[in-house]
């Protein structure tokens, strides 16, 4: 595991002509359970957990157990890692060809904020992708104001790609739902990471929604969510 993270440090630093910064690693035994020793470990005031477990989901709509046991004592920005496709065979590749879904939404830009710093931090390439904030009036958002908040939020990451020299393709999708539509772009594009920016839903397991929970069941690539650690309300549900 040292080896791993040393490596890691070493490629970032290359990458970005800079100090990767300070790192440790500490190995702890089966002796405690796991939640107990996240829950240790946070109170150091880290300001971002980092999950990578072999198995991430468990039955439908639940995440692995050992990933609620991790979440469930850690409070802050948290960040949950599903490696798919050749990523299981080269977890460090030499490129990254990401897709990262805008809404509009806070969470969302901070989703495509992370995916342009790692674009930025490596080679490869950045697709966003602009989806409908709900499941079922994609078209209806789309047909009825016209396009100017669409492009306006395609324009925002196009910028912010532009200020780290990042290059980007954009894509606007606003006649699907939002699920369909990035499993859509996944299939028909070479992207190998998808990451988003996702809102962390009150209930009594760790959760991020549908669309999220859709995205991480079918992709057939790695998928990066992206929390700010605040929880929200789940929607009412409709009558």
């Amino acid at each position: 595991h040292e080896a791993v993270v040393k490596k890691a440090a070493e490629t970032v630093s290359i990458n970005s002509a800079g100090d990767a910064g300070k790192f440790d690693v500490v190995t702890r035994t089966r002796q405690t359970e796991l939640g107990a020793t996240i829950a240790d470990e946070a109170r150091k005031g880290f300001d971002l957990l980092v999950v990578g477990i072999d198995r991430v989901t468990a039955t439908k709509d639940r995440f692995d157990r050992r990933i609620d046991d991790i979440a469930a004592q850690f409070e802050g920005p948290l960040a949950i890692v599903a490696a798919k496709g050749r990523h299981l065979k080269q977890p460090m590749p030499d490129t990254l060809n990401i897709l990262v879904p805008v809404s509009g939404s806070g969470v969302s830009k901070r989703g495509a904020e992370i995916a342009v710093a790692l674009a930025q931090a490596g080679s490869g390439s950045l697709r966003v992708i602009y989806v409908a904030t709900t499941r079922d009036k994609g078209a209806q958002r789309g047909a009825s104001r016209g396009l100017s908040q669409e492009t306006a939020i395609l324009k925002d990451a196009s910028d912010l790609a532009a200020r780290y020299d990042v290059d980007i393709t954009t894509t606007l999708r606003v006649n699907r739902a939002p699920e369909a539509a990035i499993l859509r772009e996944i299939d028909t594009t070479d992207v190998d990471l998808v990451v988003m920016g996702v809102d962390r839903i009150q209930a009594d397991h760790l959760s991020f929604g549908g669309v999220a929970d859709a995205v991480l069941r079918q992709s057939k690539v790695s998928v990066l969510l992206v929390s700010s650690g605040e929880v929200r309300q789940a929607p009412a549900e409709k009558a």
